[in-house]
């Protein structure tokens, strides 16, 4: 490595992971180690009051980091070595970046939908009225947690979505793809199903589920596997087909406790409000 890139002792600076496009990212490397840790939500996921600037002037420095439909989301890594070879350090990390097309397409409400291995963040939902639309692929969960007194959330639908290469499959319909929410952590985790997911049959399921406890980390997460094999059209069983691309698309909103049942009340009320006016209707 040191022949390719010169001998880096060190480097440091931030980074944006796609599909955890929320959450600034700090890169803090050393010798063998590196750690790729969450920092602060990107200051185009804020207004700009909560960017924390004190003067006009550094509010302008700030709104220069913004670019197109992305805003300030960016890498900025500094190396630091001797004969560093900058070129070739440079080449290798664009190799790390998406491509034009995946940049074209690319949406920042949808998180984990590019596959790392990175350990879960904690997505901190502390305000209501947002939305919550995990997508979720074997081996990476998405862990959240409310924060904030009241805060409710409602998870409403989950949806398979495989991919073209993996519905071409022998072993496509045998998949069966289990929904998992986990409460807590350790030997205190609790662990509830929420769906059994299957192609053509079951691909998609409403559910009702609400999540209440506040300051406790909820994982969701989705366990893969297969029936049975499968015989392609040439008679041979195949069985391997690739899971990593088969995702489970979540959908849910974060209220106020309580926020349910007013709406049902008032759902209520209009409904008997249409009955006094048909019965007035009625006796004129």
């Amino acid at each position: 490595m040191e022949s390719k890139f010169g001998q880096i002792l060190r480097s440091k600076g931030f980074c944006w992971i796609a599909g955890r496009d929320e959450i600034q990212a700090s890169w803090a490397h050393s010798g063998r180690l590196l750690m790729i840790s969450p920092v602060t939500p990107w200051c185009a996921t804020k207004p700009e009051s909560e960017w924390g600037t004190e003067s006009p002037e550094e509010l302008e420095e700030m709104r220069k980091n913004f670019e197109g439909k992305f805003g300030d989301r960016r890498q900025a890594i500094v190396f630091i070595g001797i004969n560093l070879k900058q070129d070739a350090i440079s080449s290798s990390l664009d190799k790390c970046l998406l491509t034009d097309e995946e940049m074209e397409n690319h949406s920042v409400t949808a998180s984990y939908q590019y596959y790392d291995n990175l350990p879960a963040w904690v997505h901190a939902l502390q305000a209501p009225g947002k939305s919550f639309v995990p997508i979720l692929k074997q081996g990476q969960p998405h862990k959240f947690e409310l924060l904030g007194e009241g805060l409710l959330l409602q998870l409403t639908n989950l949806a398979l979505y495989c991919p073209p290469v993996v519905e071409n499959h022998a072993a496509y319909e045998s998949v069966v793809a289990r929904v998992w929410l986990d409460i807590g952590e350790g030997y205190e985790k609790k662990s509830r199903l929420l769906a059994t997911l299957r192609p053509l049959t079951a691909e998609q399921c409403c559910i009702s589920i609400e999540v209440a406890e506040v300051g406790i980390p909820h994982w969701l997460r989705v366990e893969l596997k297969t029936r049975n094999s499968k015989r392609s059209h040439s008679g041979e069983v195949s069985n391997s087909m690739d899971i990593s691309q088969i995702e489970v698309h979540g959908t849910g909103l974060v209220h106020m406790t309580g926020f349910a049942e007013e709406e049902e009340h008032d759902h209520d009320h209009g409904e008997d409000e249409e009955d006094v006016d048909e019965d007035m209707a009625d006796e004129q």
